[in-house]
């Protein structure tokens, strides 16, 4: 294409003042390497978001005992005397307190005898229920015992993780008081239907913690006791499911 410039001088401009050309196949070439990377990162993030991920199942909970045993008198009556007070240890048959029951035989004397209150086994007083004086019944329970030397520890786990979640699965516990250790746990039992906790749709699941002697945390090992209400934190190494879908449900988790 032929110009003239303000002087009135004529020139020619062709394609190439402003660069160089590619031959047709160059061309092709670059199109091909275009297409053949972008299908490949398209495969790549397809597989990715496709891969399955380890889930982990966060929870919430306190440590509190295996199991409280109520201790209830065998017979009505009197209570004439209460010989344990709450943070008392106890061992098996130890009298916990005194009954007072009257025995009226048809045409005979009236007579009161002293039934005694026994511990079914060794554990500690957790409470203690009426005084000296009341009346008690076999219907309700005078002392609650506990073995504090095995508790477990009671989380609450979003209901989106139920159907992950199996018994004998391994949890990392964290203990707030217990800043930089790591307690190693396992899933006891996952109860069978959800339970609404702070406004939430949540599950109780039991947990086996590992006694404090194997705590391994950043200044080492350490005796750590686990005494019951303690708070605890963690995760329960559950099941795998594809990334996509778990990071959907993690930020819906975190949304609501």
């Amino acid at each position: 294409m032929t110009h003239r410039d303000r002087l009135g001088f004529r020139f020619t401009e062709s394609a190439d003042d402003y660069g160089f050309r590619l031959a047709p196949r160059a061309g092709f070439f670059l199109w091909l390497v275009f297409i053949v990377n972008s299908i490949g990162l398209l495969a790549a993030i397809w597989f990715g978001i496709r891969t399955p991920v380890s889930v982990k199942a966060p929870f919430t909970g306190t440590m509190e005992p295996r199991q409280v045993h109520k201790v209830f008198p065998a017979e009505s009556g009197s209570l004439t005397e209460l010989r344990v007070q709450p943070g008392d240890r106890v061992a098996a048959g130890d009298t916990l307190a005194l009954v007072a029951v009257t025995e009226a035989p048809a045409n005979q004397r009236v007579t009161v005898r002293q039934s005694p209150l026994r511990s079914p086994h060794a554990g500690t007083v957790l409470a203690v229920a009426g005084a000296a004086g009341e009346r008690v019944t076999p219907g309700a329970s005078i002392v609650d015992l506990a073995d504090l030397e095995h508790l477990v520890l009671v989380g609450w786990v979003p209901e989106f993780y139920r159907r992950r979640l199996l018994v004998g699965q391994e949890a990392l516990v964290k203990f707030p008081i217990y800043r930089g250790h790591h307690f190693r746990g396992a899933v006891l039992r996952i109860a069978p239907s959800a339970q609404i906790v702070q406004g939430k749709s949540m599950y109780e699941v039991r947990l086996d913690v590992t006694p404090p002697e194997y705590a391994t945390g950043e200044s080492g090992a350490a005796a750590m006791p686990l005494q019951p209400g303690m708070n605890a934190a963690g995760d329960v190494l559950a099941d795998r499911m594809p990334a996509l879908e778990y990071l959907i449900a993690v930020r819906m988790l975190h949304r609501y």
